[in-house]
């Protein structure tokens, strides 16, 4: 079971972010699944983070929370954990745009504002309704394409 949500994550991610790396293209980097350097001795892999544009791709370093447009948690069965473990340690960082896609309740959860370890703006889309990341609020999304 383990193997077919680690599957359905990933053919998610691929697939259902399309539409927005081609509405940023030349304006970000994706970096799905890949280290992010958080707080010292903290790398976790978020699932799809949108990192400012560079012309060395982040070759030399791993970048870090200021370098994030966009970090983006799916959740499958990890909504507890995405909220009240990821979301405080991406907080502290100083993250300043994070979003859980919520597979199972149909919404995209944003959490923006962090201070002292918590977002002190959290809202909950639903499909039906559009929202912009906060980094290019010139670029709408429908929650419906994100969701698939």
């Amino acid at each position: 079971m383990a193997v077919d949500v680690e599957l359905i994550r990933r053919r998610f991610t691929l697939d259902e972010y399309h539409l927005l790396i081609e509405r940023l293209h030349g304006r970000i980097i994706l970096w799905p699944q890949n280290p992010l350097v958080i707080v010292p001795d903290s790398e976790p892999e978020p699932d799809i983070v949108l990192l400012g544009y560079r012309d060395d791709f982040y070759r030399h370093a791993l970048p870090g929370p200021d370098d994030v447009a966009l970090l983006i948690e799916v959740a499958n069965t990890s909504l507890r954990y995405d909220r009240h473990v990821k979301g405080p340690l991406y907080a502290e960082a100083g993250v300043r745009d994070y979003w859980i896609v919520d597979l199972e309740g149909e919404a995209v959860e944003v959490s923006r504002q962090p201070q002292a370890g918590r977002f002190h703006h959290n809202v909950r889309v639903a499909r039906g309704d559009a929202l912009s990341p906060l980094a290019f609020r010139d670029t709408p999304l429908a929650v419906a394409d994100i969701l698939g």
